[in-house]
């Protein structure tokens, strides 16, 4: 089994080698392939699994700006800072797998790069700069933090259901980034930019909700996570 699926990745990754190689990309490692400016690294990365003798794979996007991750303290070359699978691209969010049959590859060239084309391309565009991953992440901590209220003041069970699903519909891109993510990349960039107040602000309103929530036992973890980040950043 392990002797197939090294076999079948060796001969898709060989394929993707020339159809990237078109849009400005070059090899990193098997299946994940990089586009450098300064300072910022495009990424594709090529997942996969073998299902009756079937290698499936799909793809994402993923974007590591040096700056900052160099400050949180993460030196792999190929760590991201934030990541999308293509799924989340679509206008439907569907989940669609690639099937690659080395004996009968049919349009799968054509359609793996008119996926990228469509929908991973305008993502590195659309969050391509520190400013523009700046505005997504407050957008982000602002609508989380809505959202939360939204749900604490539901009163049937009819509420959360509508709720869940008006979530679904919506259309706006949503990072794959854990709460404490957000806020150790936004905390990282104010101190690029030189507002360490701001950053330190940022940092302690999140301890100070840690302190207020009723959750037990407290949330031993994410406070250390964040005293970690606080003495990274700050000191």
């Amino acid at each position: 089994m392990a002797k197939s699926i090294d076999r079948l990745e060796s001969l898709l990754d060989a394929l993707l080698v020339e159809l990237l190689r078109e849009l400005g990309f070059t090899q990193a490692e098997r299946l994940i392939f990089q586009r450098e400016i300064p300072e910022v690294k495009h990424l594709l990365r090529f997942p996969t699994r073998l299902q009756s003798g079937i290698m499936h794979f799909n793809a994402n996007a993923a974007i590591r700006f040096e700056r900052i991750e160099t400050l949180l303290g993460d030196n792999d070359p190929l760590s991201p800072t934030l990541m999308m699978p293509i799924h989340l691209l679509r206008p439907n969010k569907k989940y669609i797998e690639w099937e690659f049959r080395p004996e009968s590859p049919g349009d799968l060239a054509d359609r793996v790069t008119g996926d990228c084309q469509q929908y991973l391309i305008p993502f590195f565009q659309k969050l391509g700069t520190i400013e523009r991953l700046k505005t997504q992440l407050l957008y982000e901590i602002d609508h989380f933090a809505e959202v939360a209220g939204l749900r604490a003041k539901m009163s049937s069970d009819y509420e959360p259901t509508k709720f869940r699903v008006a979530l679904q519909n919506d259309d706006k891109l949503r990072l794959v980034l854990s709460p404490q993510q957000r806020v150790e990349k936004l905390a990282a960039i104010y101190v690029l930019e030189g507002k360490r107040d701001e950053a330190e602000q940022l940092i302690n309103r999140e301890l100070a909700k840690l302190s207020e929530a009723k959750q037990l036992p407290p949330r031993i973890s994410q406070r250390l996570r964040l005293e970690r980040l606080k003495k990274t950043l700050l000191t």
